[in-house]
C-alpha cells in the first residue's frame, strides 16, 4: 500500500512536470513577441566560478550543520539522485510535503544550498514555487557531487557535532 502511493505520488509528479512543460511550450508558440529571444549556449566555468561556488556551498553547508536533519536530509537527497540518475521522484521536491517541512525547510540555508546544486523552483503562472526540480538535461553534475563532498565534510565538523548532542 505504501510503494503503491510512493508510485502514485511520483507518477503525479511527473504528470505535473510534463503539464507546466507543455503550458510553457505553448505559451511560447502564441507569444506576441517580434523578435525571437537569442538562445544563450552554456559557457564552461573557470576556476574563479568554481572557488566562488565552492565558498557558497561550504558557507550554505555551515549554516546547514547546524540543523543536522536539514543537512542529512539533503545528503540523503544527492545519493539517491546518484543511484537512480534518471528517477524523476528523486530530482523532484514538493515545497508543501511534510518531510520536506520538517527536515529541508528548517534551515535558513536549506533552499538556498538546493538552488546552488542545480534545483529549480517550478513557478506556475507567477505563483510560489510548490515544486523544487532538478531538470536532467540541464543538470550539472560537478554542481551536484561538489554539493555532496562539502555536506561530507561538514558533517565530520564540530558544527554538526554539536548540533546533534543538544537534539
Amino acid at each position: 500500500n505504501r510503494q503503491a502511493s510512493t508510485i502514485s505520488r511520483s507518477r503525479a509528479a511527473e504528470a505535473a512536470i510534463r503539464r507546466r512543460e507543455n503550458d510553457s511550450r505553448n505559451y511560447k508558440k502564441h507569444s506576441s513577441t517580434s523578435q525571437p529571444k537569442p538562445k544563450l549556449k552554456p559557457q564552461a566555468t573557470t576556476g574563479t566560478d568554481n572557488q566562488d561556488l565552492k565558498d557558497s556551498l561550504r558557507n550554505r553547508a555551515q549554516v546547514l550543520a547546524r540543523t543536522p536533519k536539514a543537512l542529512d536530509a539533503i545528503l540523503f537527497l544527492i545519493r539517491a539522485i546518484e543511484k537512480n540518475p534518471a528517477d524523476v521522484k528523486f530530482r523532484t521536491l514538493n515545497v508543501e510535503n511534510k518531510m520536506f517541512k520538517s527536515t529541508i525547510a528548517t534551515s535558513p540555508a536549506g533552499l538556498e544550498y538546493l538552488k546552488l546544486i542545480g534545483f529549480q523552483g517550478e513557478e506556475f503562472r507567477g505563483a510560489r514555487p510548490r515544486h523544487f526540480v532538478l531538470k536532467s538535461k540541464s543538470t550539472d553534475l560537478a554542481r551536484l557531487w561538489m554539493g555532496k563532498a562539502v555536506l561530507e565534510k561538514e558533517k565530520e565538523g564540530l558544527i554538526y557535532a554539536t548540533a546533534q548532542e543538544q537534539m
